[in-house]
């Protein structure tokens, strides 16, 4: 499964640790928009092809600890009775 990174960056919106799966457009249009709040000239959000690749969002939430997020491992797995088909993942990453 090939992944490639949305973006990394210091600071985030979001103020809780949060870890999703984003599946559409319009959640990944939230959680960019949640994610740059406060910032100015925020680029949109990448394009996703959604039919076929979805965006494995980690935040570490805003605060003064010190610490990093990041993924390690990812594996894919069908629901039983179900084959499946291949997924390619896109992440995109706050600190």
């Amino acid at each position: 499964m090939a992944l490639s990174l949305l973006a990394n960056d210091t600071a985030t919106g979001i103020e809780a640790p949060r870890q999703m799966m984003i599946r559409d457009a319009a959640t990944l249009a939230t959680v960019w928009a949640e994610h740059h709040a406060g910032r100015v000239n925020v680029a949109p959000a990448p394009k996703v092809f959604f039919d076929h690749e979805m965006v494995i969002a980690l935040f570490g939430g805003a605060g003064g600890a010190c610490h990093k997020v990041g993924l390690r491992s990812l594996q894919r797995s069908a629901p039983a009775g179900h084959q499946g088909c291949p997924v390619a993942g896109r992440t995109v990453e706050g600190i």
